[in-house]
C-alpha cells in the first residue's frame, strides 16, 4: 500500500471518532429528553394554568402590552429555571424594530427582566 492511502486512511478515521466523541453528548441528551416523555412548552403551560400554578399566556402578554408597545415574535417558551419555579420567556418586537427578550414569572406575571 503507498504511502498517500494510508495517510487519507488515518486522516479519515479519525474524522470518525471525533465525530463519535462530539455526538456523544447529543445522544445522552437526546435519551433524557426520551425518557421524559414528549412533554412540549405547550403541554406543561396548560396543566400549570388548569392547575392554577401558571398564569395563561394571554394574561402575560396583556401585562407587557401595559408596559411595552408591540408585538410578540415567534413563540413564547415555558422554561423551569429551578424546580417549582417556571418562566414565560418571549421575544418581542417594538413598533421601532427593537427586539427585546423579555423574562416573566409564570406564577405571578411579574416581568423579571427585558434585555435587547
Amino acid at each position: 500500500m503507498s504511502r498517500a492511502p494510508r495517510h487519507i486512511f488515518a486522516i479519515l478515521a479519525g474524522a470518525l471518532l471525533f465525530a463519535n466523541l462530539a455526538a456523544e453528548p447529543a445522544l445522552a441528551d437526546h435519551a433524557r429528553w426520551r425518557d421524559r416523555g414528549p412533554r412540549s412548552d405547550q403541554d406543561a403551560a396548560r396543566e400549570g394554568v388548569h392547575n392554577g400554578r401558571l398564569l395563561p399566556l394571554g394574561e402575560v402578554l396583556a401585562r407587557i402590552r401595559a408596559r411595552y408597545r408591540g408585538e410578540m415574535i415567534g413563540s413564547a417558551q415555558l422554561q423551569e429555571i429551578s424546580p417549582g419555579v417556571s418562566v414565560y420567556r418571549i421575544m418581542w418586537l417594538t413598533p421601532e424594530g427593537r427586539r427585546l427578550d423579555i423574562v416573566v414569572d409564570a406564577r405571578t406575571g411579574e416581568i423579571l427582566s427585558v434585555s435587547g
